[in-house]
């Protein structure tokens, strides 16, 4: 499958093909993995603080996932957003990241998710714990269980932590580098993933 990428600078736009995997019938998952990824795992968590910004009736939301290829960044899709008086009313706060993706949270969430860091700058540390991740080697996209597509770029990272469930989660390069702290020695994915 072709997916347009579209730049973020004064560059022209991309395109890339991804190659669909099956990741929830497989019956070897360790030898599908590997196929795309590395084969090396890490332990990362998310430490680096993020801005929280109020939102504005009106403005449009940037909701693109940002992914870097040769050192320029490129946007996912044209998921954008209007923000309306439901937003409103829901209290919604941008989360924007140090690389400059965007997502949208709830206000009651806030606190479940992040602690403050300096409330005049408005940065918020993620309160998150340490998670196993790899190194994704090809453009890959497969089916998650709850549905959705997702698609992993050449170098994005996927956490490999519930892989007997097939819950896996991938993060861009630039949002893996703009959120990320790895912690510990590398391991094999042979280690950690069993079955």
């Amino acid at each position: 499958m072709n997916v347009k990428l579209y730049a973020v600078g004064s560059y022209s736009d991309l395109e890339l093909s991804f190659k669909k995997v099956e990741l929830i019938n497989c019956d070897n998952i360790l030898e599908k993995l590997k196929s795309f990824t590395n084969g090396e795992v890490v332990s990362a968590v998310m430490d680096k603080p993020v801005m929280i910004e109020p939102v504005n009736f009106g403005e449009m939301v940037d909701l693109r996932k940002r992914c870097s290829i040769k050192n320029k960044i490129y946007a996912f899709g044209s998921n954008v957003k209007k923000i309306d008086g439901i937003d409103l009313q829901n209290k919604i706060l941008k989360v924007v990241q140090r690389d400059g993706e965007i997502q949208l949270l709830k206000n009651e969430k806030l606190n479940e998710l992040y602690e403050v860091v300096d409330k005049y700058r408005d940065l918020y540390k993620p309160k998150d714990t340490p998670k196993m991740w790899t190194r994704v080697t090809k453009n890959v996209y497969f089916k998650s269980p709850w549905g959705e597509y997702i698609f992993a770029p050449i170098d994005s990272m996927m956490c490999v932590e519930n892989f007997a469930t097939r819950e896996f989660v991938v993060v861009t390069n630039t949002t893996y580098h703009s959120l990320f702290v790895e912690q510990g020695d590398k391991k094999k994915l042979d280690e950690i993933v069993n079955i």
